[in-house]
């Protein structure tokens, strides 16, 4: 057995399983359900030398624990080469954002939802790109800039004491989503800003004032690592 996360619910790993237990019942039906909104990829291998991009299936669940396949491949965060593995994400988001933009020719944007890269698994032998925890947004009609926009501040999040690795991963990932799909910079930096003074607001009411103000300078320090790849 492997405990892989304890908070805020715990997630073990039991031979080729994972599970994931509820504080209740209701929310393990709800996370069933979100992540059996489809049961097709949500992208498809056009040829051989393309990636399948995949969400991990809830198999069943019983009371309040839901077991759910285990995702296929690493982490991304420890991917090598690390900046080659994230540009081909990058190109993956990008052509499921293109496949969830329109629906019978109506403007109808999908987004992914928790699109963060301690949520992506790669297999470069298969090449498949495995996720997890979509997050209660999964599928739902939103701007697809909030995707790019969690996938950035989840890098510095990860590499915050590697600021030359967060840029370069950075780049790496506009350089693949760009290959396919064209980023208006300006929308994105005011997604960008209005995902900061989220979680601003989420820090002055979750935590005490000095450790608020303290995630405050990681939000500005992460939000100027942001800017600076998206400039240069």
């Amino acid at each position: 057995m492997i405990i892989y996360q304890s908070k805020p619910t715990i997630v073990i790993k039991i031979n080729d399983e994972i599970l994931k237990i509820f504080p209740d019942n209701a929310s393990c039906i709800e996370e069933f359900n979100r992540l059996n909104k489809t049961i097709d990829p949500l992208l498809m291998k056009d040829n051989p030398a393309e990636y399948e991009m995949s969400v991990v299936r809830a198999l069943s669940t019983f009371n309040n624990v839901l077991i759910m396949e285990h995702a296929n491949g690493i982490p991304l965060a420890q991917a090598l080469p690390l900046q080659n593995s994230v540009e081909i994400v990058g190109k993956s988001l990008a052509k499921f954002h293109l496949k969830n933009y329109e629906i019978n020719g109506i403007k109808s944007p999908r987004i992914f939802g928790d699109f963060s890269i301690d949520n992506i698994f790669i297999n470069s032998d298969d090449r498949v790109i495995s996720t997890i925890d979509p997050g209660g947004n999964f599928l739902a009609e939103e701007d697809q800039l909030e995707d790019i926009a969690r996938f950035l501040f989840s890098v510095t999040e990860v590499f915050r004491y590697q600021p030359f690795t967060s840029y370069k991963v950075i780049k790496s990932f506009l350089k693949g989503y760009l290959i396919i799909k064209e980023i208006d910079f300006n929308d994105l930096k005011k997604v960008l800003d209005l995902r900061k003074e989220k979680s601003v607001k989420k820090y002055r009411l979750q935590k005490p004032p000095f450790k608020a103000r303290i995630g405050n300078i990681i939000l500005f320090y992460n939000r100027l690592i942001i800017l600076l790849a998206l400039k240069f």
